[in-house]
Protein backbone atom coordinates (compact mmCIF):
# COMPACT_ATOMS: atom_id res chain seq x y z
CA UNK A 1 0.00 0.00 0.00
CA UNK A 2 2.83 2.41 0.92
CA UNK A 3 4.62 1.90 -2.42
CA UNK A 4 1.33 2.34 -4.24
CA UNK A 5 0.67 5.62 -2.42
CA UNK A 6 4.14 6.92 -3.27
CA UNK A 7 3.67 6.00 -6.92
CA UNK A 8 0.36 7.84 -7.06
CA UNK A 9 1.84 10.90 -5.31
CA UNK A 10 4.77 11.09 -7.74
CA UNK A 11 2.42 10.64 -10.70
CA UNK A 12 0.18 13.45 -9.44
CA UNK A 13 3.20 15.74 -9.07
CA UNK A 14 4.15 15.06 -12.69
CA UNK A 15 0.60 15.51 -14.01
CA UNK A 16 0.09 18.77 -12.10
CA UNK A 17 3.39 20.06 -13.44
CA UNK A 18 2.45 19.20 -17.00
CA UNK A 19 -0.91 20.95 -16.63
CA UNK A 20 0.83 24.06 -15.31
CA UNK A 21 3.25 23.94 -18.23
CA UNK A 22 0.41 23.62 -20.75
CA UNK A 23 -1.37 26.61 -19.21
CA UNK A 24 1.81 28.62 -19.69
CA UNK A 25 1.31 28.21 -23.43
CA UNK A 26 4.69 26.65 -24.18
CA UNK A 27 5.22 24.86 -27.48
CA UNK A 28 7.71 22.45 -25.92
CA UNK A 29 8.72 21.98 -22.29
CA UNK A 30 12.23 23.37 -21.67
CA UNK A 31 12.87 20.31 -19.53
CA UNK A 32 10.93 17.38 -18.14
CA UNK A 33 11.48 15.97 -14.67
CA UNK A 34 10.42 12.38 -14.00
CA UNK A 35 10.73 11.82 -10.25
CA UNK A 36 11.05 8.31 -8.84
CA UNK A 37 7.91 6.82 -7.31
CA UNK A 38 9.33 7.39 -3.83
CA UNK A 39 9.46 11.19 -4.23
CA UNK A 40 7.58 13.00 -1.46
CA UNK A 41 8.24 16.69 -0.76
CA UNK A 42 7.03 16.26 2.85
CA UNK A 43 9.55 13.55 3.76
CA UNK A 44 13.21 13.84 4.86
CA UNK A 45 15.47 13.57 1.81
CA UNK A 46 12.28 14.24 -0.21
CA UNK A 47 11.74 10.50 -0.28
CA UNK A 48 14.65 10.16 -2.71
CA UNK A 49 17.37 7.49 -2.51
CA UNK A 50 20.67 8.69 -1.08
CA UNK A 51 23.45 8.96 -3.66
CA UNK A 52 26.16 6.38 -2.83
CA UNK A 53 29.73 7.64 -2.95
CA UNK A 54 29.01 11.33 -2.15
CA UNK A 55 31.23 12.76 0.60
CA UNK A 56 30.36 15.81 2.73
CA UNK A 57 32.49 18.18 4.83
CA UNK A 58 32.34 21.58 6.61
CA UNK A 59 34.84 24.18 5.37
CA UNK A 60 33.86 27.10 7.60
CA UNK A 61 32.05 27.29 10.95
CA UNK A 62 31.96 30.84 12.41
CA UNK A 63 31.98 32.45 15.83
CA UNK A 64 29.43 35.08 16.97
CA UNK A 65 30.32 38.74 16.34
CA UNK A 66 29.33 41.84 18.29
CA UNK A 67 28.51 45.24 16.72
CA UNK A 68 31.03 47.99 17.40
CA UNK A 69 33.99 45.66 17.89
CA UNK A 70 36.54 46.32 15.13
CA UNK A 71 33.68 47.14 12.80
CA UNK A 72 31.86 44.17 14.27
CA UNK A 73 34.43 41.52 13.44
CA UNK A 74 37.02 40.45 16.01
CA UNK A 75 38.63 38.08 13.51
CA UNK A 76 38.13 36.31 10.21
CA UNK A 77 36.24 33.61 12.09
CA UNK A 78 33.56 35.98 13.41
CA UNK A 79 30.15 36.68 11.92
CA UNK A 80 27.27 34.18 11.96
CA UNK A 81 25.93 35.09 8.51
CA UNK A 82 27.85 33.34 5.72
CA UNK A 83 26.30 32.95 2.30
CA UNK A 84 26.50 33.71 -1.47
CA UNK A 85 29.44 31.31 -1.80
CA UNK A 86 31.26 30.84 -5.10
CA UNK A 87 34.18 28.79 -6.42
CA UNK A 88 36.95 29.77 -8.82
CA UNK A 89 39.77 27.65 -10.23
CA UNK A 90 43.03 29.53 -10.87
CA UNK A 91 46.05 27.43 -11.79
CA UNK A 92 46.50 24.86 -9.04
CA UNK A 93 44.41 26.91 -6.60
CA UNK A 94 40.70 26.69 -5.81
CA UNK A 95 39.32 29.90 -4.32
CA UNK A 96 36.14 29.67 -2.28
CA UNK A 97 34.65 33.04 -1.37
CA UNK A 98 31.43 34.28 0.23
CA UNK A 99 29.67 37.16 2.00
CA UNK A 100 29.97 37.50 5.79
CA UNK A 101 27.98 39.60 8.30
CA UNK A 102 27.16 39.69 12.00
CA UNK A 103 23.98 37.68 11.42
CA UNK A 104 21.84 39.43 8.75
CA UNK A 105 21.60 39.01 4.99
CA UNK A 106 23.05 42.01 3.17
CA UNK A 107 23.38 43.85 6.47
CA UNK A 108 25.34 47.08 7.04
CA UNK A 109 29.04 46.31 6.94
CA UNK A 110 28.69 42.99 5.12
CA UNK A 111 32.14 41.95 3.87
CA UNK A 112 33.65 39.18 1.73
CA UNK A 113 35.83 36.33 3.00
CA UNK A 114 37.78 33.71 1.06
CA UNK A 115 39.50 30.40 1.65
CA UNK A 116 42.13 29.00 -0.69
CA UNK A 117 42.61 25.33 -1.48
CA UNK A 118 45.50 23.71 -3.35
CA UNK A 119 45.04 20.92 -5.88
CA UNK A 120 46.72 17.66 -4.95
CA UNK A 121 46.82 14.10 -6.31
CA UNK A 122 47.26 15.37 -9.88
CA UNK A 123 44.29 17.68 -9.57
CA UNK A 124 41.87 15.10 -8.19
CA UNK A 125 41.82 16.37 -4.57
CA UNK A 126 41.85 19.72 -2.74
CA UNK A 127 43.90 20.51 0.37
CA UNK A 128 42.07 23.37 2.15
CA UNK A 129 44.62 23.79 4.95
CA UNK A 130 43.64 25.54 8.19
CA UNK A 131 43.01 29.15 9.19
CA UNK A 132 46.19 30.21 7.36
CA UNK A 133 44.27 29.87 4.06
CA UNK A 134 41.45 32.16 5.26
CA UNK A 135 41.48 35.85 4.24
CA UNK A 136 39.35 38.98 3.95
CA UNK A 137 38.71 39.58 0.27
CA UNK A 138 36.80 42.85 0.76
CA UNK A 139 36.54 44.65 4.15
CA UNK A 140 33.27 46.26 5.30
CA UNK A 141 32.38 49.54 3.57
CA UNK A 142 30.54 50.86 6.65
CA UNK A 143 30.60 49.86 10.33
CA UNK A 144 28.96 46.47 10.84
CA UNK A 145 25.65 46.76 12.70
CA UNK A 146 22.42 44.77 12.79
CA UNK A 147 19.99 45.38 9.96
CA UNK A 148 16.84 47.29 10.96
CA UNK A 149 13.27 46.74 9.77
CA UNK A 150 12.52 50.45 10.28
CA UNK A 151 14.44 52.65 7.85
CA UNK A 152 12.86 55.95 8.78
CA UNK A 153 16.18 57.61 9.66
CA UNK A 154 17.48 60.52 7.54
CA UNK A 155 20.91 58.99 6.86
CA UNK A 156 21.61 55.81 4.88
CA UNK A 157 24.28 53.95 6.86
CA UNK A 158 23.53 50.44 5.59
CA UNK A 159 26.08 49.94 2.81
CA UNK A 160 26.99 46.31 2.16
CA UNK A 161 29.05 44.72 -0.56
CA UNK A 162 29.17 41.62 -2.68
CA UNK A 163 31.08 40.71 -5.80
CA UNK A 164 32.79 38.13 -7.93
CA UNK A 165 36.36 37.07 -8.42
CA UNK A 166 37.35 36.49 -12.04
CA UNK A 167 40.40 34.97 -13.67
CA UNK A 168 41.25 36.84 -16.87
CA UNK A 169 44.47 36.79 -18.86
CA UNK A 170 46.23 34.90 -16.08
CA UNK A 171 45.34 37.58 -13.52
CA UNK A 172 42.69 37.76 -10.81
CA UNK A 173 40.22 40.63 -10.50
CA UNK A 174 37.68 41.33 -7.78
CA UNK A 175 34.69 43.17 -9.22
CA UNK A 176 32.50 44.38 -6.36
CA UNK A 177 29.25 46.25 -5.82
CA UNK A 178 28.24 48.60 -3.04
CA UNK A 179 24.54 48.65 -2.28
CA UNK A 180 22.30 49.63 0.62
CA UNK A 181 19.12 47.90 1.78
CA UNK A 182 16.84 50.78 2.75
CA UNK A 183 13.05 50.89 2.71
CA UNK A 184 10.34 48.50 1.55
CA UNK A 185 8.04 48.08 -1.43
CA UNK A 186 4.87 46.22 -2.36
CA UNK A 187 5.89 45.88 -6.01
CA UNK A 188 8.29 43.15 -7.18
CA UNK A 189 9.53 45.41 -10.00
CA UNK A 190 11.50 47.46 -7.48
CA UNK A 191 12.81 44.57 -5.38
CA UNK A 192 16.26 42.98 -5.62
CA UNK A 193 17.41 45.17 -8.49
CA UNK A 194 19.98 47.85 -7.66
CA UNK A 195 17.90 51.04 -7.85
CA UNK A 196 19.28 54.17 -9.44
CA UNK A 197 16.02 56.11 -9.66
CA UNK A 198 13.42 57.14 -7.05
CA UNK A 199 10.64 54.70 -6.19
CA UNK A 200 7.06 55.94 -6.74
CA UNK A 201 5.60 57.28 -3.50
CA UNK A 202 2.75 54.78 -3.51
CA UNK A 203 5.19 51.85 -3.66
CA UNK A 204 7.48 52.96 -0.82
CA UNK A 205 7.44 52.56 2.94
CA UNK A 206 10.22 53.44 5.37
CA UNK A 207 9.39 50.44 7.55
CA UNK A 208 8.42 46.83 7.00
CA UNK A 209 4.62 46.60 6.59
CA UNK A 210 3.66 43.06 5.61
CA UNK A 211 -0.01 43.65 6.43
CA UNK A 212 -0.27 46.10 3.55
CA UNK A 213 2.05 44.19 1.21
CA UNK A 214 5.27 46.12 1.83
CA UNK A 215 7.41 43.04 2.35
CA UNK A 216 10.06 43.40 -0.39
CA UNK A 217 13.25 45.20 0.60
CA UNK A 218 14.76 47.88 -1.63
CA UNK A 219 18.36 47.67 -2.86
CA UNK A 220 19.99 51.00 -3.72
CA UNK A 221 23.04 51.12 -5.97
CA UNK A 222 25.97 53.04 -4.53
CA UNK A 223 28.84 52.08 -6.79
CA UNK A 224 31.09 49.47 -8.36
CA UNK A 225 34.76 48.84 -7.73
CA UNK A 226 37.59 46.68 -9.03
CA UNK A 227 40.82 45.43 -7.50
CA UNK A 228 43.59 43.21 -8.83
CA UNK A 229 44.76 40.16 -6.86
CA UNK A 230 47.51 37.58 -7.27
CA UNK A 231 49.31 34.77 -5.50
CA UNK A 232 52.53 36.00 -3.91
CA UNK A 233 54.62 33.46 -2.04
CA UNK A 234 51.71 31.06 -2.24
CA UNK A 235 49.29 33.51 -0.58
CA UNK A 236 46.41 35.36 -2.21
CA UNK A 237 46.98 39.12 -1.79
CA UNK A 238 45.72 42.38 -3.30
CA UNK A 239 48.20 43.82 -5.80
CA UNK A 240 46.42 47.10 -6.51
CA UNK A 241 44.33 49.71 -4.72
CA UNK A 242 40.55 49.56 -4.90
CA UNK A 243 39.32 51.62 -7.87
CA UNK A 244 35.74 52.89 -8.17
CA UNK A 245 34.17 53.04 -11.60
CA UNK A 246 32.39 56.30 -10.70
CA UNK A 247 31.94 58.65 -7.76
CA UNK A 248 29.90 57.40 -4.80
CA UNK A 249 26.73 59.50 -4.32
CA UNK A 250 26.55 61.70 -1.23
CA UNK A 251 22.72 61.64 -1.33
CA UNK A 252 20.01 59.35 -2.69
CA UNK A 253 16.63 60.47 -3.98
CA UNK A 254 14.52 57.70 -2.46
CA UNK A 255 11.17 59.04 -3.69
CA UNK A 256 10.24 62.34 -5.34
CA UNK A 257 9.71 63.77 -1.85
CA UNK A 258 12.39 61.95 0.18
CA UNK A 259 16.10 62.63 -0.18
CA UNK A 260 18.64 61.11 2.19
CA UNK A 261 22.36 61.54 2.83
CA UNK A 262 24.73 58.58 2.45
CA UNK A 263 27.01 58.04 5.45
CA UNK A 264 30.79 58.19 4.85
CA UNK A 265 32.51 54.97 3.79
CA UNK A 266 35.28 53.15 5.63
CA UNK A 267 38.80 52.92 4.27
CA UNK A 268 39.92 51.79 1.73
CA UNK A 269 36.72 52.88 -0.03
CA UNK A 270 36.77 56.42 1.38
CA UNK A 271 38.65 58.60 -1.14
CA UNK A 272 39.48 55.54 -3.29
CA UNK A 273 40.78 56.53 -6.75
CA UNK A 274 38.59 56.26 -9.84
CA UNK A 275 39.10 53.68 -12.58
CA UNK A 276 40.51 56.30 -14.95
CA UNK A 277 43.61 56.42 -12.72
CA UNK A 278 44.12 52.63 -12.79
CA UNK A 279 46.78 50.83 -14.88
CA UNK A 280 45.70 49.91 -18.39
CA UNK A 281 45.30 46.18 -17.67
CA UNK A 282 42.74 46.91 -14.96
CA UNK A 283 40.88 49.37 -17.20
CA UNK A 284 40.92 46.85 -20.03
CA UNK A 285 39.46 44.17 -17.78
CA UNK A 286 36.46 46.39 -17.09
CA UNK A 287 35.94 47.57 -20.66
CA UNK A 288 36.48 44.35 -22.62
CA UNK A 289 33.23 42.74 -23.70
CA UNK A 290 34.02 39.06 -23.19
CA UNK A 291 35.89 38.10 -20.05
CA UNK A 292 37.02 34.58 -19.29
CA UNK A 293 34.31 33.76 -16.77
CA UNK A 294 33.31 30.48 -15.21
CA UNK A 295 29.90 29.36 -16.58
CA UNK A 296 28.01 30.40 -13.42
CA UNK A 297 29.47 33.90 -13.23
CA UNK A 298 27.81 36.92 -14.72
CA UNK A 299 24.24 37.26 -15.88
CA UNK A 300 22.62 35.10 -18.55
CA UNK A 301 21.76 37.25 -21.57
CA UNK A 302 18.26 38.73 -21.68
CA UNK A 303 16.73 41.49 -23.74
CA UNK A 304 15.94 44.72 -21.89
CA UNK A 305 13.15 44.22 -19.36
CA UNK A 306 13.07 40.41 -19.70
CA UNK A 307 15.27 39.30 -16.80
CA UNK A 308 12.40 38.70 -14.34
CA UNK A 309 9.78 37.87 -16.97
CA UNK A 310 7.78 34.63 -16.79
CA UNK A 311 5.53 33.37 -19.58
CA UNK A 312 2.62 32.95 -17.15
CA UNK A 313 2.82 36.53 -15.88
CA UNK A 314 4.38 35.70 -12.50
CA UNK A 315 7.35 37.97 -13.12
CA UNK A 316 9.42 37.16 -10.05
CA UNK A 317 12.31 35.19 -11.59
CA UNK A 318 15.39 35.50 -9.40
CA UNK A 319 18.44 33.23 -9.17
CA UNK A 320 19.76 31.33 -12.15
CA UNK A 321 22.02 28.59 -13.42
CA UNK A 322 22.83 27.33 -16.92
CA UNK A 323 23.78 24.09 -18.65
CA UNK A 324 24.28 23.01 -22.24
CA UNK A 325 22.42 20.23 -23.99
CA UNK A 326 24.49 17.72 -25.99
CA UNK A 327 22.68 19.12 -29.06
CA UNK A 328 24.20 22.56 -28.41
CA UNK A 329 21.34 24.63 -27.00
CA UNK A 330 21.74 26.43 -23.68
CA UNK A 331 19.17 26.15 -20.89
CA UNK A 332 18.74 28.58 -18.00
CA UNK A 333 16.99 27.34 -14.84
CA UNK A 334 15.42 29.94 -12.52
CA UNK A 335 13.54 30.07 -9.26
CA UNK A 336 10.56 32.39 -8.93
CA UNK A 337 9.92 34.48 -5.80
CA UNK A 338 6.21 34.56 -6.72
CA UNK A 339 5.91 30.80 -7.25
CA UNK A 340 7.81 28.75 -4.68
CA UNK A 341 9.11 25.18 -4.97
CA UNK A 342 9.10 24.88 -8.74
CA UNK A 343 11.75 25.95 -11.24
CA UNK A 344 11.26 27.90 -14.46
CA UNK A 345 13.42 27.42 -17.55
CA UNK A 346 14.01 28.72 -21.07
CA UNK A 347 16.25 27.81 -23.99
CA UNK A 348 18.53 29.72 -26.37
CA UNK A 349 20.37 28.40 -29.40
CA UNK A 350 23.79 29.88 -28.54
CA UNK A 351 25.53 32.20 -26.09
CA UNK A 352 25.07 35.11 -28.52
CA UNK A 353 21.27 34.82 -28.23
CA UNK A 354 19.05 36.14 -25.45
CA UNK A 355 16.74 34.01 -23.36
CA UNK A 356 12.96 34.34 -23.74
CA UNK A 357 10.57 34.52 -20.78
CA UNK A 358 10.88 31.69 -18.28
CA UNK A 359 8.42 28.81 -18.57
CA UNK A 360 7.11 27.05 -15.50
CA UNK A 361 8.37 23.47 -15.42
CA UNK A 362 7.44 20.70 -13.01
CA UNK A 363 11.01 20.41 -11.68
CA UNK A 364 10.80 20.63 -7.88
CA UNK A 365 12.93 23.19 -6.07
CA UNK A 366 13.51 26.72 -4.85
CA UNK A 367 16.23 29.37 -4.37
CA UNK A 368 19.64 29.11 -6.05
CA UNK A 369 20.02 25.90 -8.10
CA UNK A 370 23.21 24.95 -9.88
CA UNK A 371 23.57 22.96 -13.08
CA UNK A 372 26.26 21.77 -15.43
CA UNK A 373 27.55 19.04 -17.67
CA UNK A 374 29.62 15.93 -17.16
CA UNK A 375 32.49 15.19 -19.57
CA UNK A 376 30.19 12.88 -21.58
CA UNK A 377 27.83 15.81 -22.26
CA UNK A 378 25.03 14.67 -19.96
CA UNK A 379 23.43 17.35 -17.76
CA UNK A 380 22.76 17.59 -14.04
CA UNK A 381 20.86 19.99 -11.80
CA UNK A 382 21.18 20.40 -8.03
CA UNK A 383 18.24 21.99 -6.24
CA UNK A 384 16.59 22.22 -2.86
CA UNK A 385 13.25 22.58 -1.11
CA UNK A 386 11.46 25.61 0.30
CA UNK A 387 12.45 24.80 3.89
CA UNK A 388 16.08 24.61 2.70
CA UNK A 389 16.67 21.36 4.54
CA UNK A 390 17.25 19.16 1.50
CA UNK A 391 19.66 19.13 -1.40
CA UNK A 392 19.14 16.76 -4.30
CA UNK A 393 20.59 16.04 -7.73
CA UNK A 394 18.79 15.06 -10.92
CA UNK A 395 20.49 13.85 -14.13
CA UNK A 396 19.63 13.80 -17.83
CA UNK A 397 21.32 12.16 -20.78
CA UNK A 398 19.96 14.66 -23.34
CA UNK A 399 19.47 17.78 -21.21
CA UNK A 400 15.70 17.55 -21.68
CA UNK A 401 14.40 14.55 -19.73
CA UNK A 402 15.73 14.36 -16.17
CA UNK A 403 14.79 10.85 -15.13
CA UNK A 404 17.32 9.93 -12.42
CA UNK A 405 17.32 11.69 -9.04
CA UNK A 406 19.09 11.25 -5.70
CA UNK A 407 19.21 12.90 -2.29
CA UNK A 408 22.55 14.50 -1.41
CA UNK A 409 22.09 16.16 1.99
CA UNK A 410 19.27 16.37 4.53
CA UNK A 411 19.97 18.68 7.48
CA UNK A 412 17.97 20.91 9.81
CA UNK A 413 20.56 22.71 11.91
CA UNK A 414 19.77 25.27 14.62
CA UNK A 415 21.49 28.55 13.68
CA UNK A 416 21.57 32.14 14.93
CA UNK A 417 18.46 33.82 13.56
CA UNK A 418 18.74 37.10 11.64
CA UNK A 419 17.15 39.10 8.85
CA UNK A 420 16.41 36.69 5.96
CA UNK A 421 18.00 33.98 8.12
CA UNK A 422 15.64 31.62 9.91
CA UNK A 423 16.48 29.86 13.18
CA UNK A 424 16.83 26.49 11.46
CA UNK A 425 18.32 25.69 8.10
CA UNK A 426 20.18 23.30 5.88
CA UNK A 427 21.97 23.27 2.49
CA UNK A 428 21.17 26.12 0.09
CA UNK A 429 22.55 28.36 -2.68
CA UNK A 430 24.61 25.84 -4.59
CA UNK A 431 27.70 26.45 -6.71
CA UNK A 432 29.83 23.80 -8.38
CA UNK A 433 33.19 23.00 -9.91
CA UNK A 434 34.31 20.01 -11.98
CA UNK A 435 37.80 18.66 -11.23
CA UNK A 436 39.34 15.49 -12.64
CA UNK A 437 36.79 12.74 -11.99
CA UNK A 438 34.52 14.52 -9.52
CA UNK A 439 31.90 17.20 -9.12
CA UNK A 440 32.41 19.55 -6.14
CA UNK A 441 29.39 21.45 -4.79
CA UNK A 442 29.63 24.23 -2.21
CA UNK A 443 26.69 25.61 -0.23
CA UNK A 444 25.81 27.39 2.97
CA UNK A 445 24.10 25.51 5.79
CA UNK A 446 21.41 27.71 7.31
CA UNK A 447 23.31 30.73 5.92
CA UNK A 448 25.85 30.12 8.69
CA UNK A 449 28.30 27.30 7.96
CA UNK A 450 29.89 26.62 4.58
CA UNK A 451 29.61 23.00 3.42
CA UNK A 452 31.17 21.03 0.58
CA UNK A 453 30.02 17.86 -1.18
CA UNK A 454 32.19 15.79 -3.51
CA UNK A 455 30.50 13.50 -6.04
CA UNK A 456 32.62 11.10 -8.12
CA UNK A 457 31.33 10.86 -11.69
CA UNK A 458 31.13 7.11 -11.18
CA UNK A 459 28.45 7.62 -8.51
CA UNK A 460 26.09 9.00 -11.15
CA UNK A 461 26.29 5.74 -13.11
CA UNK A 462 24.15 4.06 -10.44
CA UNK A 463 20.50 3.97 -11.53
CA UNK A 464 18.01 5.57 -9.14
CA UNK A 465 14.85 3.59 -8.30
CA UNK A 466 11.74 4.33 -10.33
Amino acid sequence: MRNSTSTVRAALWLVCGLIAWQRAGAADPPLVWIPPASFDATKPRLGLPELPGAKHSILFAPKPAQPGESNGYASLRHGRYNHHQQLLLHGNKVILYWTNHLQDENGPGQRMLAKVGTLTNEGADIDWGGDETLLELAPPAMPAIRRLADNGQDEINSAFLDGELTSSGGKLYLRGRLQACHGWTDDMRFHNSPLRQPVPEEHYRGGLDKKNGFRWDLYWFLGSFVQQWDFVGGRLVATSPTYFLADIPVCLQVTSAIRKEVAPLNAPYLNAPLLKHAPSDIQNFITQANRNRAPWQGHPRYAEGMFKRAANGKDGLAHWTEFRRPSGEWVVVRDNLLDAEVYYASVRASTSDTYPAGIRTHLFGTAMPVAGNLPNGSAWIVGGNRDRTDMYLTWSKDGITFDRSWSLVHQRMKVTEGVSKTGYGGPQYFKALTLADSLWIVYSIGKENIGLTRIPFSALSHPSPR
